[in-house]
């Protein structure tokens, strides 16, 4: 014969009353107000607000450096419209540049310093043909597809 303990029955109703509070306390105002507010934003836009949050200016471990380097020479003949591109180098600092027909002024550079390489991303409007917006919306574009690989293509201008 099995035992049942009289104070089992306790337990299901206080976590019941504990998760009705909770909701409740939650959305009180809303809920009983009948109105909910979402903000929904597209994917476009999210990609947008996250590519804004990102430097241009970032340092890399040595292993990483050539491929980054190879992003950045990749994206400038392939994104950024017709142009030459321009490599200079020195002893410690290489730098790519490039002007294009969209109004646009890309400038990269890395200077090996310590045990890393520092890299920096610019690009400029070209005599008011470019939206300095846009210009700068693409340098964060570029430095994060140098830095990481990854590239937003929606907002590559």
């Amino acid at each position: 014969m099995s035992r049942i303990r009289k104070d089992t029955h306790k337990y299901p109703i206080l976590l019941f009353l504990l998760f009705s509070v909770s909701c409740s306390a939650g959305t009180s105002s809303s809920f009983n107000s009948g109105k909910f507010e979402f903000e929904t934003i597209s994917s476009a836009e999210e990609a947008r607000l996250e590519i804004q949050s990102a430097p241009t200016a970032f340092s890399l471990d040595p292993e990483q450096n050539e491929s980054a380097w190879e992003r950045a020479y990749f994206y400038l003949n392939q994104y950024a419209g017709e142009g030459k591109v321009v490599h200079e180098s020195a002893s410690d600092r290489d730098i790519l540049t490039k002007s294009t027909a969209h109004g646009f002024r890309y400038q990269i550079s890395r200077q090996y310093q310590g045990g890393g390489v520092n890299f920096q991303v610019l690009c400029t409007p070209i005599q008011g043909r470019g939206n300095p917006t846009d210009a700068l919306l693409n340098a964060k574009n570029l430095a994060r597809f140098i830095r990481t690989g990854e590239l937003e293509m929606s907002i590559v201008k």
